[in-house]
């Protein structure tokens, strides 16, 4: 009388295995078709930092543009024939930036240095001083920024650096041309630097080559450098990159800016298309850097520097200067290698593998710092 219930039973217990293993294979599908969305999601999110060659007809839109390209102004003169020979009513000058050091080695305490474009064919701004005003909040105080300049026959715009000392604690200063005062934006110049080697980085027009760039940062952190990077425009995945490297504490990314004259009121000539930005950007550097750092490089992002003999950039520097030295001079060979399509391809030794040295090129410089005031004098040399 027991043998049926005994079946039943049996039946039971058969459908309960049946149904708990029917429920586990459901979770594990739910856990594997979540997992695989998780990781479509998450190659998708990579994918953008991957950067990809810029293509003839890509979109401009993915382009990182530092500064807005200047408007087109009625008082523009864009004869080419004239851009080297005709005087202006009223002489332009675009200041790309203003530096104030409490105490500086060099300039004395309180000094401010201007960094500015000036339009040479119309106004000699060589040993010219420019009036300033500087105050604190409390009182102002009057002074003259003495200058100097480099006039480079194929441009209308000149660099010029000018110099002077002003009040204590500045917290505003301000041109003065024959009573017309102008505010002038400043920071307080570096006293510290992430490395004791900085490498300027001349500024990135519609930077693409992210393999060389890869190159180079791993290399200058390998030998104790640390990049400071000017960018006027950049393909965004490449930007994405770079930025992540600056997260990380890689390099120093600045977004170097287009000059424009808002509001000329007078005819000019075009500024970007007139002067040199390198030596802008690099003067930019020096400035910043000059007490903060022992040594600043001026290089292209192709220029990678192997030290030879020691095994830091420092030390190898520290061994070569004599005294009385004003800059190391290093001489530079184009190579060529093989890029990686992909940042999965992408690998160092690969690289270096492939190098093949070509034709000596233009050579590049070191100097420290606390004894220049200027890059121009130490860029654009031939290689003798």
């Amino acid at each position: 009388m027991k043998l049926p219930f005994w079946i039943n039973e049996e039946r039971t217990f058969n459908g309960l295995l049946y149904a708990r293993s029917r429920a586990k294979r459901l979770f594990l599908y739910f856990v594997l078709i979540s997992f695989l969305c998780y990781l479509y999601y998450l190659l998708n999110s990579l994918r953008d930092l991957v950067p990809k060659p810029l293509e003839e007809d890509e979109d401009t839109s993915e382009i990182v543009d530092g500064t807005p390209a200047p408007p087109v102004s009625e008082f523009l003169l864009s004869d080419e024939s004239e851009r080297l020979t005709r005087k202006v009513p009223v002489t332009h000058v675009f200041v790309n930036s203003a530096y104030y050091y409490p105490i500086s080695k060099s300039l004395g305490r309180n000094a401010i240095a201007l960094h500015m474009i000036v339009d040479s064919k119309n106004f000699d701004s060589k040993n010219y001083s420019f009036g300033f005003v500087g105050s604190n909040g409390t009182n102002s105080e009057a002074g003259l920024a003495k200058s100097m300049a480099y006039e480079t026959p194929e441009c209308r715009y000149s660099p010029t650096v000018a110099i002077g000392n002003t009040i204590e604690n500045l917290i505003k200063l301000e041109l003065d041309s024959n009573g017309t005062k102008t505010e002038i934006p400043f920071k307080i110049a570096r006293f510290t630097a992430p490395k004791p080697v900085i490498i300027c980085i001349n500024p990135q027009f519609v930077a693409e080559q992210w393999q060389t760039f890869l190159m180079h940062v791993h290399t200058a952190n390998r030998f104790g450098g640390h990049l400071h990077v000017y960018i006027v425009s950049i393909v965004n995945g490449y930007f994405e990159l770079m930025k992540e490297y600056e997260r990380q504490g890689y390099l120093t990314m600045e977004m170097w800016l287009r000059m424009k004259f808002p509001s000329p009121g007078s005819q000019f000539f075009e500024p970007n298309m007139n002067s040199q930005s390198r030596n802008s950007a690099m003067t930019d550097c020096l400035l910043q850097y000059k007490e903060a750092t022992e040594y600043i490089a001026f290089f292209d992002m192709d220029d990678i520097l192997f030290p030879l003999l020691y095994p830091t950039y420092l030390e190898e520097f520290n061994a070569a200067w004599t005294p009385g030295a004003s800059s190391l001079i290093y001489g530079r060979r184009s190579h060529q290698f093989v890029k990686a399509e992909t940042l999965t391809e992408y690998n160092f030794h690969r690289l270096v593998d492939s190098l093949r040295t070509l034709e000596p090129e233009e050579e590049r410089v070191v100097l420290k710092p606390e004894a220049h005031r200027n890059s121009w004098e130490y860029t654009g040399m031939e290689n003798k």
